[in-house]
This record gives structure tokens, C-alpha cells and sequence, in this order.
């Protein structure tokens, strides 16, 4: 339940002045860039990022779990068969919701993070035979407090490398050969800044702070583990609700084939070739987002632009907070047409006399926007509140 601005409002007003003066100096990217090394920060380092202003990020991972998923592939960090047992290798798959694929994040106070297996949290993930080599093995070995089971975390723009302490930070958790299939297996090898080398922490229990994060990181720019679609609205909000804790379900999921198509997808040919993906399904397009979800929500509210214009209290008291969905949709014959955008609530303002929304949305790359300015630029429009959490 959201309170008044001033106590509920994770994001200061300075700090949205200052993604404002970011989003004007930084020209606008298609695809995220990780060439240089440097742009990646020990987490332990980070008090707040360049992009977000959700308080130090070390603070919304240590000593939670998680689901781990490759920036590349999209598939998830596995143990093999759910068992505990020393050796027991790890690989990637998809996602299946299961303690196999669920890692508490344990900070040793050294810097470093142990990574415990939920079957057993008797045992942490591990490089084999303790090597500070290429190719060396990831699997999970019973927890000893060992160097092979000492990692540094780094951070940029809501993704992550793995570094192992056995090989001074110089390797870190890969898929080896870069391979997109389930039960390709997971190795340790020298960064080189390839998105193969990175990966994603969805929490497993919602953290709405996580899913602003990933928001306003990436509001011009595109993780690889998904596509950029030539209309990405619905890509990247649900993309911000995987980031938050809310986990695929049923069709709302997507998953790399290949390395073809990657931006300006255009066409259900591209789509069915370089991704694993439902088309039409939930994940791209906003009317069958809305349809997915409409069952599995607790309530969807409408509001026209012009009332919430006239009466911005009206769309403030509802039940929608940080984290929930607003969808755009024209009246058509005096009805609610299909919805045509989705935005994703990435915070709140107080602009001196009203409270509202701030909306962060693809197809237009947009950061941090007044639900109000949008309201008054389409008056006419309908406005779908989605309470997701």
C-alpha cells in the first residue's frame, strides 16, 4: 500500500532531475555495450549508480536468493538433477521455479559472496578441483569457506559479473561456448566483456526496488537476453516485472536460439528463428499481456487521461503501486478499445501540488515520466492500471 509521497518515494526529487540531465547528455543506444572492462564495479563499492537511485545496491542482494539467468542465452544457473552431492555439476536451463535453480547469495564480509545451493544450503557453488584455469568446471561442492567458493560480485546497468577469488578475480562464470540450449554447461574463463560473461539476478521473493532499477538502467537500451522489437513496450515492461521477482509462467516467458535477429525485429519470422517465444503471446504484445494477466491479477482499473487530469487523486488512491503495469488504450464507439503500450511504474512524484506516477517505457525510451504529462498529452486515451503485486 503506497503513503503519501514524501514517505513512500524511494526516488528524491534531486535524483530525478538528475536521470532528466543523464537522459539528455547520453545519446540514446539500442543495445548495451560491455566492451570495457571498466564499466564494471565491485558491488561492494556501489553506493548509488549513474542510472538508479534505489539506495546502495549491495542492500537488495546480500544474504537473499535468487534465480540466476545468463545475459546471453536467458536461461538460468541449474544444478543438474536437483542433487546435492559433492561434484555435482552445474549447467544452465530453463526456468522451472525449482530449489535447483535457487541460490542464496551469503556475504562473507571479505568482499566476497558464497553462493548456496536451496536443495542443500550445506552446499555452494564451486570450481572443481579448485583451479584458477580456463575451463575449469562450476559445480556445487559441500560447503567449506574455500577460495573455489569465493566469488566477487560486479555490477553495471542491472547485470552482473561472477568472479572467482581461486582465480584473483581474473575468470569469472561463463557458458561455455556460448551456447543456448538447456544443460549447456557452465565453466569459469578469462572475462572479455561479452554478455556471455554476464548475468541477471531476479530475486526470488518481489523486490520492486530491483525491477525500478532494471527500468531505469535500461530504458534506452536492450540486455541480451532479450530482443529489441521494432514495438518493445510490452518486451521491456515485462522484462522490469522478471527483474522485480514476478517469474515466467505458462506462455509469458522468452528464451535466445541464436545469435541472428537481435534488434529491429519486425516480423514473426525473425522472432520464431533466433528466439523461443509464444507469437502472438503475452510477452510481446500489449492486448494479450492484458489477457494473460487479467485472470491472474487481483484487479485491473481504468481511468480515463482527462478525468486523471482533472482529478489526479482519482488514479493516486487507487491500489497500484511501484512495480505495477499502466496500459494505454483509445475508446473506440463509446468502449475501451485493446490496449496499444504498456508502461512500467518505475516510482512517484510530487510535482508541488499532486502526487502521481513516474512511467518508464520502451518503444519511445522514455525515463521517469509524469503520469500526468502523459495524461495530458492524450486526454482522450483510456489509462489500464494492472495492481501485478
Amino acid at each position: 500500500m503506497k503513503k503519501f509521497f514524501n514517505t513512500k518515494n524511494t526516488f528524491s526529487i534531486l535524483t530525478i532531475i538528475f536521470f532528466i540531465i543523464v537522459q539528455i547528455i547520453f545519446p540514446i543506444k539500442t543495445f548495451a555495450n560491455f566492451d570495457e572492462k571498466d564499466k564494471m564495479t565491485d558491488i561492494t563499492m556501489v553506493e548509488n549508480t549513474t542510472r538508479n537511485s534505489a539506495g546502495n545496491i549491495i542492500q537488495h542482494i546480500l544474504n537473499k536468493t535468487f534465480y540466476i539467468k545468463n545475459a546471453y542465452s536467458g536461461r538460468y544457473l541449474d544444478v543438474y538433477g536437483g542433487i546435492a552431492t559433492d561434484g555435482t555439476n552445474v549447467q544452465q536451463c530453463a526456468f522451472n521455479g525449482g530449489n535447483n535453480q535457487k541460490w542464496y547469495i551469503q556475504y562473507n564480509g571479505d568482499g566476497t559472496f558464497s553462493f548456496l545451493s536451496q536443495i542443500n544450503s550445506n552446499y555452494a557453488l564451486d570450481v572443481y578441483g579448485a583451479s584458477s584455469d580456463n575451463y575449469a568446471n562450476i559445480n556445487i561442492w559441500s560447503y567449506h569457506g574455500g577460495d573455489s567458493e569465493k566469488f566477487k560480485i560486479y555490477y553495471n546497468n542491472s547485470v552482473y559479473k561472477i568472479a572467482s577469488k581461486i582465480s584473483n578475480y581474473e575468470k569469472c562464470l561463463v557458458v561455455e561456448n556460448r551456447g543456448c540450449l538447456d544443460e549447456s554447461n557452465i565453466i569459469q574463463h578469462t572475462y572479455n566483456g561479452s554478455w556471455n560473461d554476464l548475468w541477471i539476478l531476479e530475486p526470488v521473493s518481489v523486490d520492486v526496488d530491483m525491477g525500478a532499477k532494471y527500468a531505469m538502467d535500461n530504458y534506452d537500451q536492450t540486455v541480451s537476453a532479450y530482443p529489441r522489437c521494432e514495438a518493445d513496450c510490452t518486451n521491456f515492461a515485462s522484462q522490469c516485472l522478471l527483474a522485480s521477482g514476478i517469474h515466467y509462467q505458462d506462455d509469458w516467458k522468452i528464451y535466445r536460439k541464436n545469435d541472428t535477429y537481435n534488434t529491429n525485429i519486425n516480423s514473426n519470422y525473425k522472432l520464431n528463428y533466433s528466439w523461443e517465444v509464444s507469437v502472438p503471446g503475452p510477452w510481446l504484445t500489449a492486448p494479450n499481456f492484458k489477457n494473460f494477466w487479467s485472470s491472474r491479477i487481483s484487479n485491473i482499473y481504468q481511468l480515463r487521461g482527462s478525468e486523471i487530469v482533472n482529478n489526479p487523486s482519482l488514479a493516486w488512491n487507487l491500489p497500484i503501486s511501484q512495480g505495477c503495469i499502466i496500459q494505454m488504450a483509445e475508446a473506440k464507439n463509446g468502449k475501451v478499445a485493446d490496449p496499444h503500450h504498456t508502461m512500467y511504474i518505475s516510482g512517484y512524484v510530487y510535482d508541488g501540488t499532486n502526487n502521481t506516477y513516474l512511467l518508464t517505457y520502451h518503444s519511445y525510451d522514455t525515463l521517469a515520466k509524469s503520469l500526468l504529462d502523459v495524461c495530458k498529452a492524450n486526454p482522450n486515451e483510456y489509462f489500464l492500471f494492472l495492481k501485478m503485486i
